[in-house]
């Protein structure tokens, strides 16, 4: 039997839903995978395909009908459930969802204190990033700010335990993702896989202060993740004048977020434990420094740090 239908699927979707389409197809019988025309599902007698065109997702090729019947509804049981609305097909009266093209808001950075560390809400004021989610307890504070929003995402800008201890639980509590650079992943399994160091008399009671807890706490890798890495936005997300800034030197993966022209945050590149300066704590003091002259140029007025006051200028 020859099949041929269009669904109310727009080749404008996001990436995000994309992403979720993806996935259902591989739940599906017959799975074969992604070839040069699209998702595959081959088996004797069948040779399906799937490709987003103009007019809606079109689902073509052979397959016998005692077979198509059953696997077509769970096609769209399926993309139903990963889009959020019904989907069948165009010619039976389905409608299209088009998804807002992403704009540049202006947004909010709220600091959330947890003990000596900061995380920070990004928000339009009413859907929002987590950056960073603190210790263990500080877990109800940082669900109770984050309640106030439509959250959309997390984002770490490394995984120590004063960052993101809380991470697993509010993606969790928020069905939300969880953002970090892949150069951390093993932070995850063993904080030694990239030890500290310190410099001055601060750091040297900071880090006298933070590694016991840092050996002995364990940070559960989200499930629910993907990798950033500098330059990249958070369009699908809501977010398009968020980006991502690499600032290694605390860690190989530390990252920070540029929110709009003038606002920074840094995690522990910087801090202002006494006074604003480059992190007193440090995986790689060489690159730490070229991170801190790397944020000195761009010239930034408002800076956020993962530990201490913000600063605005």
């Amino acid at each position: 039997m020859h099949c041929d239908v269009i669904l109310n699927i727009h080749y404008t979707a996001p990436k995000s839903v994309w992403d979720k389409i993806n996935r259902a197809y591989k739940q599906l019988p017959y799975w074969d995978g992604f070839d040069s025309d699209g998702p595959h599902w081959i088996d004797k007698d069948i040779d399906i395909t799937a490709s987003a065109k103009p007019e809606g997702l079109k689902i073509y090729g052979e397959m016998p009908e005692e077979q198509w019947g059953e696997w077509y509804e769970q096609l769209k049981q399926k993309l139903s459930a990963a889009v959020g609305y019904p989907v069948g097909e165009v010619s039976e009266g389905y409608e299209f969802r088009y998804w807002k093209k992403a704009v540049n808001p202006e947004l909010d950075i709220t600091m959330i204190k947890g003990g000596t560390d900061n995380c920070y809400i990004v928000s339009d004021r009413k859907e929002a990033i987590l950056v960073d989610t603190s210790s263990g307890k500080s877990l109800k504070q940082v669900i109770d700010a984050c309640s106030q929003y439509d959250m959309k995402l997390i984002v770490l800008t490394h995984p120590h335990f004063d960052h993101a201890e809380n991470a697993e639980a509010i993606s969790k509590r928020f069905n939300i993702p969880v953002a970090y650079h892949r150069e951390d992943d093993a932070i995850f399994d063993v904080y030694d896989s990239q030890p500290l160091h310190s410099y001055g008399a601060v750091g040297a009671v900071v880090l006298k202060l933070s590694l016991k807890q840092l050996r002995t706490t364990k940070v559960i890798r989200p499930a629910n993740h993907f990798y950033i890495k500098d330059g990249d936005t958070f369009d699908d997300y809501g977010f398009p004048s968020v980006k991502v800034i690499e600032l290694p030197g605390h860690t190989r993966g530390s990252v920070g977020l540029l929110v709009g022209d003038n606002s920074l945050i840094v995690g522990d590149a910087l801090d202002n434990w006494i006074k604003p300066g480059m992190g007193h704590l440090y995986y790689d003091l060489e690159v730490q420094k070229k991170t801190y002259e790397k944020i000195q140029s761009l010239g930034i007025k408002n800076i956020y740090y993962g530990h201490g006051k913000p600063t605005k200028g």
